[in-house]
């Protein structure tokens, strides 16, 4: 009776054990899958939204460039290649506003991209009548009006453009907390599965 009180006891043992291991471990890796969705989230999501919105800010500046430099031309070449520069930008700035859009993720986002992309258009309908001035000539009267209304309406997509980084910053950052918690949450539970599987141990051999 004493031995199969003993073995009883064992089966017991090793039974809670293997209870102790398999909960833990599902739950750990409940965990970690968190932690694995909330790091692609930020590699494929968040970093390159960021990449990518600074890039149309920096294609929307080479913009300004290309204006500036049209306004200051004196001979039809120089407006070419002044335009020529401006349609490059605009080029490059459309492949980064499309692969920029397949990453939108929130309604708060979209809404502050249509806003900038709206701002944008505003802007665009100035640009041609800017280019217009300059072609004719009227040096003083376009520059007055690049660094007037023009300007106004760069400032204000600009600043859409930046609030939309904020957005993204904020989301890679709410991922990053949440991995460190999850982290911290699966690392307590594995080594407090692994002190009571020893003291369990422990126990049954004393």
């Amino acid at each position: 009776l004493l031995k199969l009180s003993v073995r009883n006891i064992l089966i017991g043992v090793v039974a809670l054990m293997i209870v102790l291991v398999a909960v833990g471990g599902v739950f750990s890796l409940t965990g970690l899958g968190a932690v694995q969705k909330n790091v692609v989230n930020m590699a494929t999501n968040w970093v390159p939204s960021v990449n990518l919105v600074n890039a149309i800010n920096t294609n929307t500046a080479d913009l300004r460039i290309a204006e500036a430099s049209h306004i200051m031309s004196t001979t039809p070449e120089e407006m070419n290649k002044a335009e020529a520069d401006f349609n490059a930008a605009m080029a490059d700035m459309k492949k980064n506003q499309e692969n920029y859009e397949r990453l939108i993720s929130s309604d708060e986002e979209r809404k502050t991209y249509n806003s900038f992309k709206e701002k944008f258009a505003e802007y665009m309908a100035l640009h041609d009548k800017l280019i217009t001035i300059s072609r004719a000539n009227q040096n003083a009267q376009a520059a007055v009006f690049f660094k007037g209304d023009m300007k106004n309406t760069y400032d204000e997509f600009s600043n859409l453009l930046y609030k939309d980084v904020q957005i993204n910053i904020t989301g890679a950052g709410t991922d990053y907390k949440s991995s460190n918690k999850q982290y911290s949450i699966v690392q307590f539970t594995t080594l407090s599965v692994l002190g009571v599987s020893l003291l369990i141990g422990f126990v049954a051999v004393i």
